[in-house]
């Protein structure tokens, strides 16, 4: 048939012509490989993948230990200046990783900051700190103007005392540890109900500062001695002044009681110390002798003899004696020479065989009563010790320093003394002490300091208790216990950052 229709044609294609068709045959076999290769690609991606992630563990476990040892090292190297930091920096290494130089720093650190509890609350300088006589309270007193009750074995404040109207000086326990007097520089001492802290009585009458007052044994009298140059004995079931002990031409800094009640001795600025019946304030003796203020006097265990100590005021009026008396016949028996300095404070062991001594001459001094001969001696740090006192069966001697260290020091004499050694030094405040008082059983101490804390301390049985835990978790669990604050941030830009 013609062509027609222009340009435009069509052709039909016969059925004799041959036409190529180009057709791609899947191979099952050439599928299969491929599924094996993107298996295997997996595979190796998934080991690299594993190898990364393991290699990165190994890495930040490395550096987590590296980290824990050198925490460790700085932990080591802040123990003397700062035990409390040394705790702290040990339990950061702990935390970091488990190595054994952070078990290690732990458990040195802990032995050298045996802290039991940090009683914070006060707002100024502790002036006093004392265990009440069934060990389960401590009482404070502080320049804040307040008394404070506290839980002897968790430090959990338990009362604040308030009602003072200036800063508080001392607190002493009545001898059921039911009651707890304190002495202020308002002119009052005041009486408050343990635990509670209810103000039981408000004992007036002073014309100035009351330095101090303490129970009667018996628990029969109160004393209150005061800078008006009087003291005042009270009767306990009526608050009412029985005795008014008048003779002191200064302030009167100081006085206790006899071991049976029936007397009482007073120190005072005017270079005497005096020795009063407490029921009727008649003056029993006189004791002249130091050329300036008598610092310290108290009784020996049988009440016999009486020990005290002299200040220096100036270096042209000084007498760093101490002196010992028969009370019987108000002579002084004899005389301590040793001390450069002024005296602060005097002590008998509980056997009255001995008697123990602290001085502005940086020292303390233990003395035998019988020969008057200075046998030993500790020195303190930088600065004045201030208080020393026997433990109750006499095997310790707790003394507390300006420096804001405390020493527990085991005397030749002591059955104590094969026991981990002959003195232990007590660091973590940061300003000096005002006071030092062991417990009822004699395994703790209590300090107050210009810090505004007190801090109550283990010393006795840590080194057995600490060998008895045998994990990083225990040692950690036992040190979140012993500190009282957190690492300051200026701490953890120094130790922390990397």
């Amino acid at each position: 048939m013609p062509e027609t229709g222009g340009s435009n044609t069509c052709r039909r294609i016969s059925d004799h012509e041959n036409v190529e068709v180009k057709t791609t045959i899947v191979n099952p076999t050439d599928e299969g490989e491929r599924a094996r290769r993107l298996k295997r690609v997996s595979a190796a991606l998934s080991l690299l993948l594993l190898a990364s992630v393991g290699w990165l563990t190994i890495t930040m476990r490395a550096l987590a230990a590296a980290r824990s040892r050198a925490l460790s090292a700085d932990a080591r190297l802040a123990l003397v200046r700062d035990p409390e930091l040394a705790l702290l920096l040990a339990m950061e290494a702990a935390r970091a990783a488990s190595t054994p130089q952070a078990e290690e720093a732990l458990r040195v650190a802990l032995l050298n900051y045996p802290v039991r509890a940090v009683l914070r609350g006060h707002t100024d300088e502790v002036r006093d700190a004392k265990f009440s006589p069934d060990g389960k309270t401590v009482a404070t007193a502080s320049v804040d103007g307040t008394a404070r009750l506290w839980d002897a074995a968790s430090g959990k404040m338990l009362a604040k005392l308030k009602g003072h109207e200036d800063q508080v000086y001392t607190v002493a326990y009545s001898p059921d540890s039911r009651l707890l007097v304190t002495a202020s520089e308002d002119k009052t001492a005041r009486v408050w109900e343990v635990p509670s802290g209810r103000e039981v009585a408000v004992l007036g009458g002073h014309r100035l500062t009351v330095r101090s007052a303490i129970f009667s044994p018996d628990g029969r009298y109160v004393l209150s001695v005061s800078s008006d140059n009087t003291a005042r004995v009270r009767d306990t079931s009526t608050w009412r002044t029985v005795a008014t002990l008048e003779g002191h031409s200064s302030g009167v800094d100081g006085g206790v009681f006899s071991p049976d009640g029936q007397l009482v001795v007073t120190v005072s600025r005017d270079g005497t110390t005096r020795v009063w019946e407490a029921s009727t304030g008649k003056t029993v003796g006189v004791f002249e002798g130091q050329v300036t203020s008598v610092t310290a006097a108290t009784f020996s265990p049988d009440g016999k003899l009486i020990v005290n100590g002299g200040a220096c005021e100036t270096p042209t009026r000084c007498d760093p004696t101490v002196r010992i008396w028969d009370v019987t016949s108000g002579r002084a028996v004899i005389e301590l020479h040793g001390h450069t300095a002024g005296v602060n404070s005097a002590a008998f062991s509980p056997d009255g065989k001995y008697v123990v001594t602290t001085s502005d001459d940086e020292t303390v001094r233990l003395w035998e009563v019988s020969t008057g001969q200075s046998i030993a001696q500790v020195r303190g740090l930088q600065d004045a010790m201030q208080q020393a006192l026997f433990r109750f069966d006499g095997g310790m001697i707790a003394a507390c320093s300006r420096d804001g260290s405390a020493r527990i020091w085991i005397p030749a004499m002591s059955p104590l003394r094969s026991d981990g050694g002959d003195l232990i030094v007590l660091r973590g405040h940061t300003a000096g002490l005002t006071s030092i008082a062991f417990s009822p059983d004699g395994a703790l101490v209590v300090t107050g300091s210009f810090d505004g804390t007190a801090r109550v301390w283990e010393v006795t049985g840590l080194r057995d208790r600490l060998a008895r835990l045998h994990s990083v978790g225990e040692l950690l669990a036992l040190a979140g216990t012993r500190v009282g604050r957190s690492l300051t941030d200026e701490e953890k830009r120094q130790f922390l950052s990397d």
